[in-house]
């Protein structure tokens, strides 16, 4: 199937191109009629695309159901080759477009919720300064997406803690850091920027979001050492609760770099915490295999990856 589709040459391909996002919008959206909606397209001219693709494959790509359609046997083979194009074409107008020096793209970069993402805002603005007309986002990417956001080309590449890899997915960074508390300066907890799990016992807790790899390492360590601090709250975005809340409360997070200006509240300072406790980590860069960045997302990456090495 999929050596008749890259033997079928480029013919097919260009003619059916829209076809392919069209098929990848069906898949999507779980239906045609769904689709149709999402692209602002009748939902019969929308199948007529579809069987005319089916015919000139041979194949049905969709079987249909009483409510929605599925991607059948050939069509999952099908869908894998569609996306493998449609990222290539991707890339192709990125790099026209950076030959014609106008540098125009679109650039999402998935965050697990456990890294502190305050150090991406200056990296961020200096990117925007020099390519203007290139559209950046940040989503936040659990464990269990990762694998399938990546490879469905939904992010360009991820930042990630301790990401569990797959032979989909590889990682091309990575950098060894330490869990770090966010602490009140007038706080008394620790000595020489380093604070001991039993320090935190009874201490009230703003926390990444549950089922990180970060809240599994840190609730490990609490269990096996019998410490209970209080989960005061759990949220994505540590440093702007506690800049906005009159409680003294401290703040657990990966910060990629914690002396970076702006990363850390005013009024706080980092503790890092004791390896004996909780061990150190690694944050990632991870990619999907097969893919080459197009132009302005290997710009970005070749940024974020010397930001995070200084």
């Amino acid at each position: 199937m999929l050596r008749f589709l890259h033997q079928c040459g480029e013919t097919l391909i260009m003619r059916h191109l829209q076809t392919f996002k069209y098929v990848r919008a069906i898949v999507e959206a779980g239906s045609i009629r769904g689709a149709a909606e999402t692209l602002a397209i009748s939902p019969s001219a929308l199948n007529r695309n579809i069987q005319a693709l089916e015919l000139d494959l041979g194949i049905s790509v969709f079987d249909r159901l009483s409510r929605g359609v599925a991607l059948s046997v050939e069509g999952e083979l099908f869908y894998r080759f569609a996306l493998e194009q449609l990222t290539s074409y991707d890339r192709m107008n990125s790099q026209i477009e950076a030959v014609k020096g106008l540098h125009i793209g679109k650039v999402t970069i998935g965050v697990s919720a456990d890294i502190h993402t305050g150090f991406l805002v200056p990296l961020i603005t200096e990117f925007k300064q020099e390519f203007p007309q290139v559209e950046l986002s940040i989503q936040l990417v659990s464990q269990s997406d990762l694998e399938d956001q990546l490879v469905n080309g939904n992010i360009d590449f991820a930042l990630f803690y301790q990401p569990q890899l797959s032979r989909n997915i590889k990682i091309n960074f990575s950098k060894q850091v330490d869990i770090c508390l966010m602490v009140p300066n007038g706080a008394k907890l620790g000595q020489d920027r380093t604070a001991r799990l039993h320090h935190l016992e009874g201490l009230n807790l703003v926390t990444p979001p549950a089922h990180t790899e970060l809240m599994a390492k840190f609730e490990g360590a609490c269990e096996r050492q019998d410490i209970e601090p209080t989960l005061y709250l759990s949220c994505p975005d540590q440093t702007q609760y506690l800049q906005q809340t009159p409680i003294a409360l401290i703040g657990l997070a990966i910060l990629p770099n914690p002396n970076q200006i702006g990363v850390v509240p005013v009024g706080y300072k980092i503790l890092k915490l004791h390896e004996n406790d909780v061990g150190s980590g690694y944050i990632n860069v991870v990619i999907e295999r097969k893919r080459h960045l197009s132009f302005a997302a290997s710009k970005f990456h070749e940024r974020l990856t010397y930001n995070l090495d200084q």
